[in-house]
């Protein structure tokens, strides 16, 4: 897919696997000529959309794991709650599944390397 869309990769879309956002700032209009751009791009190189799995202008939507929004990027609120509500981590293997989870989120995180840092150092190998 990535290589079908090069050159469009951040300017009218993202790109990610087998999914594709095409977003504008601009307008419906805008918008349109954006779609039909991609479309062409994917027809040309023999690729068919699915329509049951494509969602048109809206204007917001989650993706992997977060909202996306003319307001910007935000963490899903299930996915915050997770994090907030895990079980305190009893053993490595714990620690380290919660360090991940939470690190999904680290962008929304002021500092979140020196939070996690005790953490860390309790999954290094002299330490369990």
């Amino acid at each position: 897919m990535n290589g079908v869309l090069r050159g469009f990769t951040w300017t009218p879309c993202l790109v990610y696997l087998d999914d594709i956002i095409i977003f504008s700032k601009g307008g419906i209009g805008e918008h349109v000529v954006k779609l039909a751009s991609v479309l062409e791009r994917l027809s040309a190189a023999g690729l068919t959309l699915k329509l049951k799995k494509c969602v048109f202008a809206t204007e917001a939507m989650e993706y992997l794991g977060h909202m996306l929004s003319a307001d910007g990027v935000q963490p899903l609120d299930r996915l915050v709650t997770a994090v907030a509500e895990f079980a305190r981590p009893s053993n490595p293997d714990e620690v380290r599944r919660f360090v991940h989870l939470a690190g999904y989120y680290r962008r929304f995180i002021p500092a979140f390397g020196s939070i996690a840092e005790p953490m860390t150092r309790l999954l290094k190998k002299d330490m369990q």
